[in-house]
């Protein structure tokens, strides 16, 4: 649905009307000629509202309506009923009444109806976001910026509430900042900027903590400033926090344009950087003196004639009791406001820096968080909780994160929202609709070969370098003794007792290790289409602006100092510095003393000499000696130091180039012709002057900029009319940013309000299938930040992935039906199904151990785990229990009660302190049960069990012939790589070839292959011989592991069903692409259950043999299935609505206190549910949370937590 749509919607209509004319001209009896001149009402001409509300007015209830001040939801239901018994239109009289109530500001949303008829259903239940414009409150002369729609309503209550209470928002801001006339508060900021900051004002002086989530380029560096100038008018000194001290500079440019350049800033940073400087470079306000440095570290408090602290979240990031900072800060914060610009960096992973805010956020007597990406993932949450609104729902910080997890991206909308309507938080953003977005890749079928190949000569290196590591380095650092190696550093005493399971040597696992260098790999590999892509936007009269993440400086430095000449600038040589930081390890120990415990690392390296001492020859040293003249002599074609090949290449074409990267050497070309690995020479770059190239670039002095994360901040790079260039600009991705975060704020550089035009953005993406893993894993954290920020889980919802829980289970099932590839993920010789790892680290550890494969080995196990995804998905969404997606259910649903399910706090305002609801409601049977008839239809489709038998049987024997040709094979290539070798004049034979001829004539792990085959195979059949075609079955309605149902409970929690055969997709016949077909008499209708749910298979089974089950479904077979079915259209549901944060905390601890395990897991399964957004039956649209359909009411008396 378009912005467009929702402006047509009656309430924000009828809001517009009063925001223009004042909500008395609801009472004149003029207003139904208004009506009719009235251009907000026009697009109303022919439809139902119009009529409707010309009745209300003419009939005086509007007037009636207006009289009682507020929303009265009793009082509303009686006036529905009075106009509804007259009017005879069919317009929702609830809404239209709800839709007064919100341009009155009583109510800060209203129930969604729908007024057209011709969209999906997405776009019909309100589940595809849309923006609207967002119209400011604290003045007119705006920027021009949109709103989600699902905040806009929310907001512009609380701004009416503010105006309500203090005259106007204007006047609210001009009185807290002591700014004498509304023209020198508009002279400062603009009308968003007035609204952001009088929420965030109203929120801290109350004690709370204000969410300033705007996008960038909206200006939440100049609400800041207004923010910390109106913290300095308070008591106590403020305290600002931001990512980099270069940000210092972006603060006091705000500060002094708005006139308050005057305060003085105590910094705690002593970096060149921290300077407060002019455009000129001179300095404004300089670091602290060491006397008040040494003040601050003895008093913990700020020196006289300073008015706030300023400093960045790296001065918190050493250990607290080695950091005498840590202690000064916070006792700074205690009791004063704490602002924190770009606070995403205080959030999320267990660190220093978020342990030391968690307490700080508590201890300050208000907290604005400044973010466009403020909740990078559910775990940041707790620290939002401390001071918003969000801490009234009153759980802990594990569940809260437990909870958002789950609930998945529908959870965290319903959070943004509650954000937004408690006035804890703001997010306007820029218009993207008309912002060009493309992929670039190479399609030319010569270049794709040739880049693959260049690809893989690299990885065959790697491949060298891994063999290296394990024939050589892992057999001499097992052989080291942590414990000794500590004692003879460090004076250890004999009381001191060593902690065996925390004292070990540690070495970076290989997988690990290389990631950097594959992604250096991806990143050379790219060049080429960098060069082309930018000189494709130059012809075509744009600006690039190219985005990198990595310069390699440190690659090419360490093979040419500063002054010498490079023969070969080739990529292969950067694998030498591989080789050498083989080299190192640590030996970390803990020690206990009584209650003290002591922490101890040791950073050691080790050279030839050791390992010739340890194996007693010097195999070691020719292996190394052969692996570096291999390098040497590797030719990919790949630059070294691929930024300064794009840079020359483009200068050589006549094109000025700028680079904002903090790089002090680069590689200068002898002769660009010469190609990407021809001769260079190390020189000094010039110093960066990162505000002089900017105005360059946008001047026209340079036609190119090329940057880093440098570039992400503190600049504004977009076509302006206060620009001389005004060519459009493209932003072309070479690399993309480590951070989502950073992401975003690098797309806001060129891409802001105000501009002339939008920027374009091109992302380069190569033709190796690794790749894919870095894009996919762009993709979720862009899912998961806009479902946070935005209350929008569509947002950019563009691209494959399968980084998630669901991804983790094909990954498994691909390795367990392929033992033969579990060599390549095994983890550092540990199992590969260890299970310790949260639900997406297992296949991002995957994916990015795929691209230390060969390309075609890359492209055989992707297609394969992306097909086993995709059915998998499609599986979850036919059986609607895919947390990744919406569940829409248009339910029509009639409450026929509701109760509290769960209290909330006495009094709370807010939707997070409000009682959770139990609604039990009676709803439309979605799905009515498969007929006879259409069951009958069915079984042509399906494969009977002996016949899938006879297939797997078949399979089987012939993954054991393919396991007996790959052994064949890897003779033939050990034979043919050994020729090879000794051909080239080559003496030492490479520990890679060796492992792969005694691995060759392996033939005991040959059979324990091929063993595990037959296994597996005998395995599977044994599940099929389970069920018969025709069986008929009993399945729990709560379908989990050992959730079989006892006797006494059957007619209530168990459905009747008949087994009818076997589905297949796809060619291979393993586990993941069988599944296993039921008919049930339920609304689940058809269960298709895939042969790896075996747990799910196996409760069905142990149900179908349980006691009176066995009767019960003794005489159930297809004949008679008809008569089990039932004609009934409506059923009974109940849903949790209201406070959901809360209402899905209680319900999650159901059994808790039950001491019976089979009554635990049954109280268990009643508290088991899914977020849906469904309709009533009004057609309004709602959020809740359905319980199990084993749940009754009684349930929370016999099952729920105790408080």
């Amino acid at each position: 649905m378009e912005g467009s749509l929702s402006m047509n919607k009656f309430h924000i209509q009828l809001y517009e009307f009063v925001k223009r004319n004042g909500e008395r001209h609801l009472t004149t009896p003029q207003l139904t000629a208004m009506m009719d001149d009235e251009g907000l009402f026009r697009s109303f001409a022919n439809k139902p509202y119009k009529l409707l509300f010309r009745f209300m007015v003419n009939e005086g209830y509007v007037k009636q309506f207006y009289s009682w001040g507020e929303w009265k939801e009793d009082e509303a239901e009686k006036l529905e009923q009075e106009v509804g018994s007259r009017f005879s239109g069919n317009a929702d009289i609830h809404y239209a009444l709800q839709s007064i109530a919100y341009a009155l500001g009583w109510i800060a949303e209203v129930d969604s109806y729908d007024d057209t008829a011709d969209i999906n259903i997405c776009q019909k239940f309100g589940l595809k976001e849309e923006v609207v414009e967002y119209i400011a409150h604290g003045s007119k002369k705006c920027i021009g910026t949109l709103i989600p729609s699902a905040m806009a309503m929310p907001v512009h209550h609380q701004l009416n509430v503010i105006a309500h209470e203090e005259g106007s928002v204007a006047e609210f801001v001009m009185s807290e900042m002591q700014i004498a006339t509304n023209k020198e508060l508009e002279e400062k900021i603009s009308g968003e900027q007035i609204d952001g900051v009088a929420m965030a004002i109203r929120q801290m002086r109350n004690g709370r903590g204000f969410i300033l989530g705007d996008m960038t380029g909206i200006g939440k560096g100049r609400q800041l400033a207004m923010l910390l100038k109106w913290a300095t008018l308070q008591s106590d000194r403020p305290v600002f926090v931001t990512e980099k001290s270069v940000l210092f500079n972006d603060l006091f440019r705000d500060l002094f344009d708005i006139g308050y350049g005057d305060l003085r800033p105590f910094i705690l940073n002593s970096d060149k950087e921290a300077k407060i400087t002019d455009a000129n470079g001179n300095i404004i306000y300089n670091l602290p003196d060491e006397l008040e440095i040494k003040e601050f570290r003895d008093t913990k408090r700020l020196p006289a004639g300073y008015d706030f602290l300023l400093l960045t979240y790296s001065q918190l990031s050493r250990d607290r009791s080695k950091n005498w900072k840590a202690d000064c800060v916070m006792n700074t914060i205690e009791g004063a406001y704490l602002l924190m610009d770009e606070s995403h960096n205080a959030s999320g992973e267990e660190s220093n820096v978020g342990e030391f805010f968690r307490e700080a956020v508590q201890k300050s007597c208000g907290v604005c968080f400044a973010s466009a990406t403020y909740a990078k993932y559910p775990s940041s949450m707790p620290i939002y909780a401390m001071k918003t609104a969000m801490g009234e729902a009153d759980i802990s910080a594990t569940q809260l994160i437990d909870i958002i997890s789950h609930g998945g991206p529908i959870l965290q909308e319903v959070m943004a929202k509650g954000l937004v309507s408690s006035g804890s938080m703001i997010r306007r953003q820029r218009d993207m609709k008309d912002v060009e977005r493309r992929l670039y890749t190479c399609d030319r079928v010569k270049d794709v070969v040739k880049v693959q190949e260049r690809y893989d000569k690299v990885i065959d290196l790697i491949s060298d370098i891994y063999d290296f590591q394990e024939e050589f380095i892992s057999p001499y650092l097992r052989s080291l003794s942590a414990e000794q190696i500590v004692c003879k550093k460090h004076k250890v005493s004999k009381n001191e007792v060593f902690i065996r399971k925390k004292t070990h040597i540690a070495y970076m696992h290989f997988t690990l290790r290389m990631t950097p260098t594959i992604r250096q790999l991806l990143f050379s590999i790219k060049t080429e289409d960098a060069i082309q892509a930018a000189l494709d936007e130059l012809k075509a009269g744009h600006k690039p602006i190219i985005q990198i993440n990595r310069t390699m400086e440190s690659n090419y430095t360490s093979l040419a100092q500063l002054g010498t000449t490079m023969p070969k600038a080739e990529f292969a040589l950067c694998l030498l510095n591989c080789l050498k930081d083989m080299f190192k390890y640590k030996a970390l120990a803990v020690t206990k003393k009584g209650k003290a415990v002591k922490y101890y690392e040791v950073e050691q390296t080790f050279d030839m000499k050791d390992l010739k001492k340890f194996f007693n020859n010097d195999e070691a040293k020719k292996a190394y000696d052969f692996l570096v003249k291999k390098i040497n002599s590797t030719d990919t074609s790949l630059p070294l130091s691929p930024i300064d090949y794009f840079v020359q290449c483009l200068e050589s074409k006549g094109y000025k180039v700028g680079e904002m990267t903090q790089r002090k050497t680069i590689l200068k070309y002898e002769n660009i012709k010469d190609g990407a690995t021809g001769k260079t020479h190390a020189i000094m770059r010039k110093r960066l002057d990162k505000k002089r190239m900017a105005s360059d670039f946008n001047n026209g002095v340079l036609d190119v900029l090329i940057g880093n994360r440098v570039m992400s901040s503190g600049i504004s790079l977009h076509c302006s009319d206060a620009f001389a260039d005004k060519r459009k600009r493209t932003v072309i991705t070479w690399e993309y940013q480590d951070s989502a975060d950073r992401q975003t704020q690098f797309d806001g550089r060129a891409d802001r309000t105000g501009q002339l035009q939008h920027c374009a953005f091109v992302t380069l993406s190569s033709v190796i299938p690794a790749e894919q893993r870095f894009l996919m894993m762009n993709e979720r954290k862009l899912r998961s930040l806009n479902a946070n920020v935005e209350a929008n889980q569509h947002a950019d919802d563009a691209g494959f992935d399968m980084l998630n829980k669901y991804g983790t289970k094909v990954a498994k099932e691909y390795l367990h039906d392929n033992p033969e590839k579990e060599v390549y993920f095994a983890d550092d010789g540990h199992d590969t199904f260890r299970g310790r790892e949260d639900e997406a680290a297992f296949i991002t550890r995957f994916m990015r151990t795929l691209g230390l494969l060969k390309c075609s080995e890359q492209k055989e196990i992707l297609d394969d785990v992306m097909h086993r995804y995709t059915e998998l998905i499609r599986y979850l969404d036919e059986i609607g229990e895919n947390d990744l997606r919406p569940n829409v259910l248009p339910l029509n649903a009639t409450l026929l009660s509701r109760t509290v399910f769960k209290n909330g706090k006495r009094n709370s305002a807010s939707v997070f302190g409000n009682d959770a609801m139990l609604d039990e409601v009676e709803v439309d049977v979605l799905n009515k049960p498969l007929t006879s008839v259409q069951i009958k239809a069915i079984l042509p489709t399906l494969t009977s069990t002996d016949v899938l038998l006879k297939q797997i049987k078949n399979y089987g024997k012939q993954k054991v012939a393919n396991i007996r040709a790959y052994y064949t094979q890897l003779q033939n290539d050990a034979a043919r790589q050994l020729n090879s070798l000794r051909s080239l004049g080559g003496h030492y034979t490479p520990s890679h070839l060796a492992q792969l001829e005694e691995r060759a004539n392996n033939t005991d792990m040959m059979n324990a292959q091929i063993n595990k085959v037959e296994t597996q195979t005998g395995l599977l059949c044994e599940l099929l011989n389970k069920f018969t075609n025709g069986q008929a079955v009993g399945i729990p309605m709560a379908l989990v592991a050992d959730g079989e149902i006892e006797d006494n409970r059957l007619v209530d929690y168990v459905s009747t069903g008949l087994f009818l055969g076997f589905k297949v997709v796809g060619s291979k016949t393993t586990r993941s692409s069988i599944k296993a077909v039921f008919a049930v008499n339920d609304g689940r209708c058809r269960l298709d259950i895939p042969l790896t749910e075996e747990s799910k298979l196996m409760t069905i089974h142990n149900q179908t043999h349980l006691g009176v089950m066995r009767q019960r479904l003794s005489k159930v077979t297809l004949d008679t299935w008809d008569s089990l079915l039932s004609n009934s259209t409506r059923e009974r549901a109940y849903i949790v609505t209201g406070n959901l944060l809360s209402g899905i905390a209680y319900a999650k601890e159901f059994g808790k206190n039950v001491g019976n395990r089979k009554l635990r897991q049954l109280a268990m399964n009643k508290g088991r549910g899914h977020l849906v957004t469904y309709t009533d039956d009004m057609g309004r649209v709602k959020n809740g949370y359905m319980l199990s359909r084993m749940f009754r009411p009684t349930d929370i008396q016999l099952y729920a937590p105790k408080s």
